[in-house]
C-alpha cells in the first residue's frame, strides 16, 4: 500500500467517523442547551421567590417574616437542586460522549435518571405546597396589615409602613378606608357613626 493510498483510506475513515458522530454532536448541543436552560430556571426560581418574599414580607412583622421564609424554604431548595443537579449533569455528559457503552456508563445514566426524577418530584411537591398555602399567605398578610392599623400610633415601624403604603401605593386600608374605623384606638363614637351611616 502506497503512502497516497494510506492517506486516502485514513481520510475516508476520519470522514465516515465524523459523519457517524454528527447526529451525536447535534444531540450534545441540544442536551447542553436543555441543561443550561434548567440551570437558569433554577436561578430564576430563586430570584423570583426572593423578590416575592421581600415584597410580601414588607407588610409583615418580624415573626411573620420568619414564618414566610419557612414557607418559601422548599422553593429555594428546588431552585438550588435544579442548579446543582443540572450543572453536574453538564459535566457528566461532557465526559460520557467520548465513552463506549459499558455497565459503568449504564449505572451512571440510571443514577442520573433517578436524580432527575427526584428533582421533578420535588418540583411537583413544591408547586403543590405553594398552591395550597397561597390563601394562607394572603390571610397572614391581611391579618398582619390589620394588626398594623391597630398599632399605628404605638409602633413607629407600623406607622412608617402604613404611611409609605398610602403615599406610594395610594391605598387607604386593607380592604377600604373603613378598616381604620375598626382600629382599637378609634373613639367609640366614630365606629357608631360608621354603623349608622350604612
Amino acid at each position: 500500500m502506497t503512502e497516497t493510498e494510506f492517506s486516502f483510506k485514513f481520510y475516508e475513515f476520519v470522514l465516515n467517523d465524523a459523519q457517524m458522530q454528527e447526529p451525536f454532536g447535534r444531540a450534545r448541543v441540544y442536551l447542553t442547551m436543555l441543561l443550561l436552560l434548567e440551570i437558569f430556571l433554577g436561578l430564576a426560581i430563586i430570584i423570583v421567590t426572593a423578590i416575592y418574599q421581600r415584597i410580601l414580607g414588607a407588610y409583615m412583622a418580624d415573626v411573620e417574616r420568619k414564618m414566610l421564609g419557612g414557607q418559601f424554604f422548599n422553593t429555594y431548595i428546588l431552585g438550588f437542586q435544579l442548579m446543582v443537579v443540572y450543572a453536574c449533569s453538564i459535566a457528566m455528559w461532557s465526559s460520557l460522549w467520548s465513552r463506549r457503552c459499558s455497565p459503568n456508563v449504564n449505572l451512571l445514566l440510571n443514577l442520573w435518571m433517578f436524580f432527575c426524577f427526584v428533582v421533578v418530584f420535588c418540583g411537583f411537591g413544591t408547586i403543590w405546597s405553594l398552591i395550597t398555602c397561597a390563601d394562607a399567605l394572603e390571610n397572614t398578610a391581611e391579618m398582619s396589615l390589620l394588626k398594623g392599623i391597630d398599632l399605628y400610633y404605638t409602633c413607629p415601624e407600623w406607622k412608617l409602613l402604613w404611611d409609605g403604603l398610602q403615599y406610594h401605593k395610594e391605598c387607604c386600608g386593607v380592604h377600604s378606608y373603613k378598616d381604620w374605623m375598626k382600629a382599637s384606638w378609634m373613639p367609640a363614637e366614630a365606629t357608631q357613626c360608621q354603623s349608622t351611616s350604612r
